[in-house]
């Protein structure tokens, strides 16, 4: 009798935080292909974040488009294949700054810059 061994879902964690400066808002709308997150304005230091498996066979990737004052841009947020292993303890942290996204890198334990602002 054969039988299959199912892969062991893992939870992750991304929290995208608004670090532009004061008074300014940020615009934030995250989806994938089976799960959309919404539209969410984010005050100033405030913070998004959304919990989802991986590990079931497909491979996981949340893309959003951010905004504030005339400024926009659409990025990969989390990608199961680039992201997994850089994120520390199953918690992608994002700071969204003027200049653009840093992602915590645990291995560096430091916030590295992953993408301008377009």
């Amino acid at each position: 009798m054969a039988t299959s061994i199912s892969p062991v879902a893992l939870s992750f964690e991304v929290f995208i935080f608004n670090i532009l400066g004061t008074d300014t808002n940020l615009n934030v709308h995250c989806k994938s292909s089976f799960e959309d997150l919404g539209t969410h304005v984010l005050e100033r230091e405030a913070h998004f974040n959304w919990t989802f498996d991986i590990g079931k066979g497909s491979t996981v990737i949340y893309e959003c488009d951010m905004s504030y004052d005339n400024v926009s841009g659409h990025f990969t947020m989390f990608d199961e294949q680039r992201d997994a292993s850089r994120c520390g303890d199953q918690k992608c942290l994002w700071k969204v700054q003027q200049d653009g996204m840093y992602l915590y890198i645990k291995a560096h334990d430091a916030y590295e810059k992953q993408f301008p602002w377009s």
